[in-house]
């Protein structure tokens, strides 16, 4: 059986059942977004995975950890990070941040044998299914909005009711007609017709980037699968915490 399942289901069943805690970046606990450090420390939170944003770096042609486009010479290379989560037995989701990664990124997945440890999103759907392709071990997601900094910038709020409206009557026609294993939201956009419609296609749902308690309290009771925060969550924290004073 794929690994990425069996540790995903031990991590449900771990929390009674309830949503993944995805760390965006790694958190943001003071070490830095994108870094090695940022990710042992989310780990060390007990979140159930991290999420870290990949580049190319135009310099040496290796991928990075990098959000932005630039120079990005002191970003970390993927390749520490996945040796990192692999020490950890924990999985990363990956959030492409340019195409035409596909080729690279499913080698280096392979040398860093995390093929099955992985969650890929962002960059062109294109690319996604290029990569499941080259290798069906790894598990693919279709980000919503594809380029979520147009509409923010463009059309706001009239664009987030447009979003909810045209997705929630299609996406679970597009998840079997592409075969995805999740699409990932931007949180604003989900509904509860929305979420129905992603578990009717046989998949998950993953929202991005809520920080208040409220508003992931309100998702988690609508039933999304993945809830990917800047914010540890304080009751994994306190237990972390407890561990460490016992000990």
């Amino acid at each position: 059986m794929n690994f990425f399942r069996i540790a995903m289901a031990e991590r449900y069943a771990r929390h009674m059942g309830t949503h993944l805690h995805i760390a965006h970046r790694g958190y943001r606990t003071g070490l830095g977004d994108n870094t090695l450090a940022q990710i042992a420390e989310a780990i060390r939170l007990d979140c159930d995975m991290v999420e870290v944003d990949v580049r190319r770096r135009g310099s040496d042609g290796e991928l990075v950890l990098a959000h932005e486009k630039g120079a990005n010479l002191t970003a970390p290379l993927l390749r520490d990070a996945l040796a990192l989560a692999r020490h950890a037995n924990i999985p990363l989701n990956l959030d492409l941040k340019q195409n035409g990664l596909s080729e690279q990124l499913v080698r280096v997945l392979r040398e860093g044998e995390m093929t099955d440890r992985v969650v890929l999103t962002g960059g062109g759907w294109e690319q996604a299914l290029w990569v499941r392709h080259l290798e069906p071990r790894i598990r693919v997601g279709f980000t919503i909005p594809r380029r979520h900094h147009d509409w923010v910038r463009a059309l706001g709020w009239a664009a987030n009711r447009l979003w909810r409206f045209a997705w929630t009557g299609r996406v679970d026609l597009l998840m079997k007609a592409y075969r995805i294993d999740l699409v990932t939201v931007q949180h604003r956009l989900v509904t509860p017709k929305l979420v129905t419609q992603v578990h009717r296609g046989g998949g998950e749902i993953w929202v991005w980037t809520p920080d208040d308690p409220a508003t992931i309290a309100r998702l988690c009771a609508m039933g999304v699968d993945g809830i990917c925060t800047n914010v540890p969550d304080p009751a994994r924290v306190a237990a972390t915490q407890r561990t460490v004073i016992a000990a």
